[in-house]
């Protein structure tokens, strides 16, 4: 429910220039320097084995909001998935075992994009930074490993600030020989690497050395997902039986259910810097159409009342926009937005609007909403065949309608249970408990099915509570 990139990246920035010939003096100092002398710059940050790799100092790389304010630390896992083979997004992306609804297949003029994004999440880990086209971002010129950079004694700023700076440079390079091939008349004596840039951007429609200026001006950096994804299938497992029960009550799709995926990898804590919290990143002004948000209560945070709100959210957008591509992209974009768009093209088909709908809000991030979600949708599916790792079993918990105002610590006191664990299931609480606000009636809260029993035999009779 914003618009904001759901995945860290480098914003794209323009310098000032010196000659060519300063460049290429630069470039080949860099490269010996860098090289040559094992005791400087990268080889004098590292160490043993890197520290894990910290969502909240990850943003601090790539300046975006994806990677989520939170102390939870997701590192790298190193182990190649169960099947190489299915790392070929088309082995996945056509749906060989039918598990995906076939109002989610992916259309073929969407292959490329969609292919991107599953690499992103199942190829790539967040040491990577794939270089790419923003317009096109299936075209990568370049993936950049920096765990070299994390091998060190340094403070882990210090290693992020490093491996961004590295990163940096890798652009500018490519950007600088994408434009010196749009000056080039003749294609001839090129490298072995512009001549891999080379047959990149003839891949694409229209002329060649317009495709090139246009290509060094859209070079973008994307961080692998990989150990994101992982991280989000094992804590996803608590919560998608209940979450899929839901939209089944409102007769959605259950693969709607997949969207935290990209909005926050399924973490819990998960803020961004323009104010979307929870595993569903809603904004508040969104979000106080279906919860409660307040100082102390922030309904957005636990990750079943959210999920009941988006479930109401995305009925409404279908409602409006007819077409679920356009309904998952107004998630991010807004549904006036995609309104817009339908009116200026007279078409509500996502491909047409994809390739043709210009607007300054219409940017990177919505574009590729979609593709981002199909891509996760069809990783999820296939997570068997995949990844290796174990998920989570499914929390036995119960929602509980309080019958009568009751304060928070009383109704903890009386659940004979502790303040960690109450909020473990009741995250939109978590900044109640110091203030021991007074809940109202009607209010509803979640408690492990062994505390129920406990919890009705020890309240006042005036503060029974029944299951919701």
């Amino acid at each position: 429910m914003k618009n904001q990139d759901v995945h860290a990246e480098y914003d794209n920035f323009s310098l000032s220039l010196p000659s060519i010939s300063i460049i290429v003096f630069f470039t080949i100092v860099f490269t010996i320097f860098y090289s040559v002398n094992t005791n400087t710059y990268a080889d004098k940050i590292k160490s043993a084995t890197p520290n894990p790799v910290e969502p909240a100092a990850l943003k601090a790389i790539d300046e975006a909001p994806s990677l989520h304010n939170s102390t939870s630390i997701v590192k790298p896992n190193t182990s190649p998935p169960i099947s190489e083979k299915l790392l070929i997004p088309q082995a996945v992306l056509n749906d060989p075992d039918k598990l995906v609804n076939p109002v989610f297949k992916v259309p073929k003029y969407l292959h490329p994009r969609v292919s991107f994004w599953f690499n992103v999440y199942t190829k790539w880990d967040s040491y990577n930074h794939i270089i790419h086209h923003v317009d096109y971002p299936w075209v990568v010129f370049e993936v950049v490993n920096t765990k070299k950079f994390f091998k060190n004694n340094k403070s882990y700023m210090t290693q992020v600030h490093n491996a961004k700076k590295y990163v940096q440079l890798r652009k500018k390079f490519i950007r600088n020989s994408l434009k010196q091939l749009a000056r080039k008349k003749n294609k001839v004596k090129l490298s072995s690497f512009q001549k891999q840039l080379l047959k990149q951007i003839k891949s694409l429609p229209g002329p060649l050395n317009k495709n090139l200026k246009m290509a060094s001006v859209n070079v973008r950096s994307q961080l692998g997902q990989k150990n994101y994804f992982e991280y989000a299938l094992k804590n996803s497992s608590k919560y998608l039986p209940a979450m899929e029960n839901t939209f089944k009550q409102y007769s959605l799709p259950t693969e709607l259910t997949r969207i935290p995926f990209v909005e926050s990898s399924f973490n819990e804590k998960a803020q961004s810097k323009v104010g979307a919290s929870g595993i569903w990143q809603i904004m508040p002004y969104s979000g106080k159409q279906y919860l409660k948000i307040n100082k102390f209560i922030d309904e957005r945070n636990s990750p079943l009342k959210a999920t009941l709100a988006s479930a109401k959210h995305l009925k409404r957008d279908f409602k409006i926009l007819r077409s679920w591509p356009l309904a998952i992209t107004a998630y991010n974009h807004g549904v006036g937005s995609m309104k817009k768009a339908v009116r200026a093209l007279n078409s509500n088909h996502y491909g047409v609007i994809l390739n043709k709908y210009k607007s300054e809000s219409f940017q990177f991030a919505s574009k590729n909403f979609y593709s981002c979600f199909l891509a996760a949708l069809h990783a999820e599916k296939y997570s068997k065949k995949i990844f290796d790792i174990t998920r989570k079993p499914s929390l036995d918990i119960v929602k509980v309608k309080l019958n009568s105002r009751i304060r928070v610590n009383d109704l903890i006191e009386a659940a004979e249970t502790t303040q960690k664990e109450f909020v473990q299931y009741n995250l939109d609480l978590k900044n109640a408990l110091s203030a021991n606000i007074l809940l109202p009636k009607g209010f509803q809260v979640f408690l492990p099915r062994r505390l129920v029993v406990l919890l009705r035999n020890n309240l006042k009779p005036s503060n029974k509570v029944s299951k919701s």
